[in-house]
């Protein structure tokens, strides 16, 4: 895998990130505002931050978290990896904001509470009356949106991170394998 050629999208949140890794280091990452603004200008974004193909494959954060980012993403990841005939693979996105010092991750997913992820076990979706108590005893949380986390749960200590695209990676290749896209294929 070290002399792949990956392009990451991560687009759950309003920390979105297009970046290039090659030979396992990041060559190009740009970051991206969340919003009504990513849907209209992704694809020009990955007109400017890419190298030029061909890629080994594409690596795509599926959330959770916005549904428009995931949705807008997903569709501009499996336009390129049909296009370019390339394998697209999957990741939670929660993998991508963790770092050495933080014990969770923690996604605001509004009024339907919290998307939490702690260590290695799976994200699940917490109600605002269980969050606090599930977080208590982590020194540290990472998120893309600290403020509005510390709101709602007064007390948190919480860092805001930014995806990085190699846990990203990292998370994807540890997935069983790439998406099958059948529907989009000939015979």
């Amino acid at each position: 895998m070290s002399s792949m050629k990956i392009l990451v999208i991560e687009t759950s949140s309003e920390q979105a990130l297009l970046a290039v890794v090659e030979e396992g280091r990041c060559v190009a990452e740009l970051p991206l505002a969340g919003g009504p603004e990513l849907s209209a200008s992704l694809a020009s974004h990955v007109k400017k931050l890419i190298c030029p193909p061909p890629y080994d494959r594409i690596v795509l954060g599926i959330g959770p978290g916005s549904y428009t980012g995931i949705r807008v993403g997903a569709a501009l990841a499996q336009a390129l990896a049909f296009g370019w005939n390339v394998p697209l693979y999957t990741a939670c996105s929660l993998a991508a904001f963790a770092t050495d010092q933080t014990g969770a991750v923690v996604i605001d997913a509004r009024s339907g509470g919290f998307y939490i992820q702690i260590g290695s076990a799976l994200p699940q979706l917490v109600p605002p009356s269980e969050a606090a108590a599930l977080l208590r005893g982590i020194p540290l949380i990472a998120s893309p949106h600290p403020a509005r986390l510390q709101k709602r749960l007064p007390g948190l200590a919480a860092l805001e991170t930014r995806p990085n695209p190699l846990l990203l990676i990292e998370q994807a290749t540890l997935q069983a394998g790439p998406l099958e896209l059948l529907y989009l294929r000939t015979p």
